[in-house]
Order: C-alpha cells, then structure tokens, then sequence
C-alpha cells in the first residue's frame, strides 16, 4: 500500500535513480581517479556519515501543464534534488579544489546520462558551490542541483 496518494512516488523514484547513478559513478571511478568517493547515502544526514562521500536529497519540484494525451491532462514534473559532496569534517580544511574535482566528475558523468530510465531525464545540472559547510551533518564540501523531468498524464476517477 502507499504511503501517499498521488504522485509522491515519482519523487523517490527520481531520487532512487540518482543514487543508482552514483553509485555506478563510484564503482566507474574505484582504480584510476583522484580524488573519488567511497560511500553513496540518499540522504544528507545519515547517522553515521562517512568520508569521502556524497549524499542525494529532494530539494523541491514545481508542475507544469504539459499538453493532453487524448482527453487526460498531461503535466511535467520538474524536481531538483542537491548532490553533496562531503570531503572533511566541520572545522577541518576545506579543500576547494577537490571539491571541485568531485563536483566535476558528477557533473560530466549525468551529462553523459542524461536518460536516468524509466521516462525519467536529467533537463538541467547547476548551481555549483565547490566551498560549503553544514551543520546538519557536521560537515564541508560541495554541492550541485540537477533537475529532473517526468511527464505524467492524470486521468479523471
């Protein structure tokens, strides 16, 4: 049974494939990469948070009227979900440019893939900021957003 009526499914769908992505991205970049990343979390502020890591999290969607599939209404769903890269712990050097580097790596890896599957697709990867610091997970890195798009038709019960 869902946990939510509607669409709220596509929501960890989208996030799920993300995570999926970068952890093939981890497995791609295991022998011959650095810097790289070990541990893949889909939220960003598991309990217990290791390092070098990037972690996957909602961040909000809009809906958009999208055209019609004969007589149902079809919509375009835009959710943007950050990717974090935590490199050290809160207080400890923030090395901007490997931030950079791992931020990079992500980027150039879901430009390639754009197409997550499922009708699912990556419209747009922005917003770096390679010099952050959270509290909520006691933590410094970098972040991005990339939005994804799937188009859902409802029809009337």
């Amino acid at each position: 049974m869902a946990d939510v009526y509607g669409t709220y499914q596509i929501f960890d769908a989208a996030k799920d494939l993300i995570v999926a992505a970068m952890n093939t991205l981890k497995t791609a970049m295991a022998s011959g990469y650095d810097p790289t990343f070990s541990y893949v979390y889909s939220h960003h502020c598991p309990a217990e948070l290791r390092l070098n890591a990037v972690s996957v999290d909602f961040d909000g969607s809009e809906r958009a009227p999208h055209g019609s599939y004969g007589q149902a209404p079809t919509y375009i769903y835009l959710m943007q979900f950050s990717i974090r890269v935590h490199t050290n712990y809160q207080n400890q050097f923030n090395d901007n440019e490997k931030n950079t580097r791992l931020l990079n790596s992500i980027d150039n890896y879901l430009s390639t893939h754009l197409d997550l599957g499922s009708d699912y697709r990556i419209r747009e990867i922005s917003e770096y900021n390679a010099r952050q610091v959270w509290s909520d997970s006691a933590t410094v890195g970098g972040e991005l957003t990339v939005t994804v798009q799937k188009v859902i038709d409802h029809t009337q019960a």
